[in-house]
């Protein structure tokens, strides 16, 4: 069983200064996620919202060294995973995104900051996914579940 290598941006975001961080996080999920699924669709982009809440970042602060770059101060990240960059760049002049998802975004977003220090990942290999492992493990699943049988005696 092999898996279809895909790339990924991750694009930290801040929430835009007039909007609290409940209405920010609501805003996002219900209205700029379901506008921008479409697009995404359209151009066989898997969009993926997350949502990195006041505690959870003080949690990741507690956790890091605090002299650290340590990622805290975004409010979430935008994950895409695509085939190509072509294909991921080609998305973003699309109509549809350049008159209806840009505006909005301008809205919920703080773009006064770098918006370009998203991380590129090529070549990610899922392992993974809905519960099920996505590469070949049949023998390291069955290991794992003679292991698990045992400590339960």
């Amino acid at each position: 069983m092999s898996s279809p290598q895909i790339n990924c941006t991750l694009i930290p975001v801040k929430r835009h200064p007039s909007l609290t961080e409940e209405e920010f996080f609501h805003h996002w999920e219900t209205v700029h996620a379901p506008m921008t699924a479409p697009w995404a669709i359209k151009h066989g982009i898997d969009y993926t919202l997350i949502k990195t809440p006041r505690a959870a970042r003080q949690i990741g602060k507690q956790n890091t060294d605090q002299s650290s770059e340590s990622g805290t101060e975004y409010d979430g990240y935008a994950l895409f995973g695509f085939k190509t960059i072509e294909q991921f760049q080609v998305a973003f002049s699309d109509p549809y995104f350049v008159n209806v998802v840009q505006p909005d975004g301008k809205k919920i977003f703080d773009l006064s900051g770098d918006v370009t220090s998203g991380a590129q990942f090529a070549g990610v290999t899922p392992i993974v996914a809905n519960g099920k492992a996505v590469v070949k493990a049949e023998k390291e699943i069955k290991a794992w579940e003679e292991y698990e049988s045992k400590s339960k005696k």
